[in-house]
């Protein structure tokens, strides 16, 4: 991800917004003892009392301690607010002070804003394309790999499968993730295989880029054990669109799409893999497409330039809406396959769809006590959205008067950012492009 915030940085920025506790920079922070925590600039002070934050029923947090659970949270019991020294309920474990901050929480116990964080994660969105297709992690944007086989478990070639996520890279087409295969022998690959009917057609495309060395789009006969002519194959250090359609031959019941680097050194990055059957008009569809507020729009990708044969450069790419009418969703949860698009034409069949998609911050992101993960969500979307959780949580409106007034205003505060970070998607919608065509 390009740009991420952690959890602690949530944390603070929901304490000093919300004003549900104390942030206790490092900086700040004179000592910590087995049952004490000193800060002389945020805890002496003469307004202060003996009970001020046992009050307010304060519990000190300490999510980068090096012990872990044991350490990460105290109840506060009494303050010397001549020295600022505060003292809480139990012994650390970790008496040693590194890199951490310490918080203080009035009346939120620490796992109540963890859970609360991540119920925000889930109502949060943010904007996805992925291609529709047979392909298992189409996109090569889960973090896992297991979706691709790699040719030495077929005894074949060596090579190695990663992802990259790396920031600003321009081995990332687009996504939140490529897919990088770099040979240690010639022809290496990765494969996917796919069931078929001898004598149809199936449309295959990728995206890919060849840092070293020919990136090759194979299909591949798995019932006959022979590759199936017709392969396409790009040199370009730029991204390129590879594509084509495959003849399955007869007695070939199993099919193999095989993206190959042909070097020994071939180093090749993907972003996106379409196969699909010309005559299916159902498509299964992930869980992460569970349901039709997360596919707002399905829109194809077009390309304005060539570069080879079957290659179109990728950069040249643009997305129209394909019309609502062309298709339904299917939805049965307890069914074996329980989430499937279904088709009302072929029109669409031997080109590359995108699914132009909501999907939940949540789908990238668990925070833990320990906040150390990082999500993307924008820092004053996600504050909101775990301000309005926690005052919708009954165990924070038992400790918080005026609970109602505070879930009133993040819940306007939401809606507002909501609003800002609105998704949209960069399909050109099919009725603004009639009016362009209209005034040429």
């Amino acid at each position: 991800m390009a740009v991420t915030i952690s959890g602690e940085t949530i944390l603070q920025n929901v304490i000093r917004k919300g004003g549900i506790g104390t942030v206790l920079p490092n900086a700040d922070i004179g000592a910590i003892a087995a049952t004490t925590t000193t800060s002389v600039l945020h805890l002496r002070s003469a307004h202060y009392d003996t009970n001020t934050f046992r009050n307010k029923t304060a519990y000190r947090f300490r999510p980068g301690n090096a012990t872990g659970v044991a350490d990460y949270v105290r109840a506060v019991t009494t303050l010397v607010n001549s020295t600022g020294v505060l003292t809480h309920d139990a012994t650390d474990s970790d008496t040693t002070l590194g890199a951490e901050n310490i918080y203080m929480l009035y009346g939120v116990h620490p796992t109540w804003f963890v859970e609360d964080l991540n119920l925000a994660l889930r109502r949060t969105y943010f904007e996805n394309m992925e291609p529709l297709s047979l392909a298992a992690d189409a996109g090569f944007q889960s973090s896992a790999t297991s979706s691709y086989t790699e040719s030495d478990a077929d005894a074949g070639p060596a090579t190695t499968f990663t992802k990259v996520t790396t920031a600003d890279s321009d081995n990332v087409f687009t996504g939140i993730a490529s897919g990088r295969v770099a040979n240690a022998a010639t022809d290496g690959y990765i494969r996917q295989r796919f069931n078929v009917h001898p004598g149809e057609q199936v449309y295959v495309g990728v995206l890919a880029r060849a840092d070293v060395g020919t990136s090759s789009l194979v299909a591949y006969d798995v019932s006959n054990a022979a590759e199936i002519a017709g392969t396409v194959q790009h040199t370009g250090e730029n991204w390129g669109y590879l594509s084509r359609a495959v003849s399955v031959p007869s007695g070939c019941e199993i099919l193999e799409i095989r993206l190959q680097g042909e070097e020994s050194n071939a180093d090749i990055y993907h972003s996106g893999l379409w196969v699909n059957r010309i005559n299916d008009r159902r498509v299964k569809l992930s869980t992460t497409w569970d349901t039709a507020f997360k596919i707002p729009a399905l829109a194809v990708a077009k390309f304005g330039a060539s570069v080879g044969s079957g290659v179109d450069a990728a950069f040249s790419i643009d997305y129209e809406e394909i019309p609502p009418s062309d298709y339904d969703f299917l939805f049965e949860r307890p069914g074996a396959n329980p989430y499937a698009l279904q088709w009302h034409t072929n029109r669409w069949a031997d080109q590359p769809v995108y699914i132009q998609g909501r999907r939940a911050y949540a789908d990238l992101t668990t925070f833990t006590l320990a906040l150390s993960e990082t999500t993307a969500c924008d820092l004053d979307l996600i504050t909101a959205a775990t301000l309005r959780a926690l005052y919708e949580d009954e165990r924070v409106q038992a400790v918080t008067p005026d609970w109602q007034e505070k879930l009133g205003r993040w819940a306007g505060e939401l809606a507002g950012q909501a609003n800002i970070h609105k998704t949209t998607g960069p399909a050109l919608r099919r009725r603004v492009r009639s009016v362009a065509r209209l005034s040429n």
